[in-house]
């Protein structure tokens, strides 16, 4: 089963820096939501454009205020994308 988890990445950020980072709650919700929208609306997309549209799932789910600044760490996200296009279930509360 694969693990539903995606950090901000940290390298080098400092902490006035990470003020405008979501929180894990914050962005576990945000997956969440964008990985139940990407999988109940995929139609055979190949895995580059399930996983663009992950990110802009989970980027419309964040709050505004750090939306913009997220980046997360493509591979993790992309691990997500060929989950959903293999159906794959996620692990609940990762």
């Amino acid at each position: 089963m694969s693990e539903q988890r995606v950090s901000p990445q940290t390298a080098g950020a400092n902490p006035a820096r990470q003020a405008g980072r979501p929180t894990e709650e914050q962005l576990r919700r945000a997956l969440r939501t964008a990985t139940d929208l990407v999988r109940a609306d995929y139609t055979g997309q190949p895995i580059e454009d399930v996983c663009r549209r992950l990110l802009v799932e989970t980027r419309l789910a964040l709050p505004s205020e750090v939306a913009p600044d997220f980046t997360p760490d493509m591979e993790q996200f992309c691990q997500i994308a060929v989950a959903i296009v293999r159906g794959i279930p996620l692990r609940e509360g990762a």
